[in-house]
């Protein structure tokens, strides 16, 4: 006698090779003298989702020249 099991697994997924867009609200909007400033901006990802828990970002001091490390945001 032999027994046969079969299981059917779907996933949906979807692959999103679309960079980050609808960048808006950069704040500070000029330059600024503070050596620390507080900078703020908001990014939407409508094809897949931004995870924020999972969000980096890096800052350039000199104009973009050199970049930091990624830092978590």
């Amino acid at each position: 006698m032999t027994l046969a099991h079969r299981a059917t697994i779907l996933w949906e997924f979807t692959i999103d090779n679309v960079a980050l867009h609808h960048w808006q609200d950069f704040t500070p909007t000029d330059r600024v003298a503070d050596q620390t400033p507080d900078c703020t901006i908001r990014a939407a990802d409508i094809t897949a989702g931004l995870n924020v828990s999972a969000a980096y970002y890096s800052y350039s001091t000199d104009g973009g020249s050199s970049w930091s490390g990624w830092l978590s945001a």
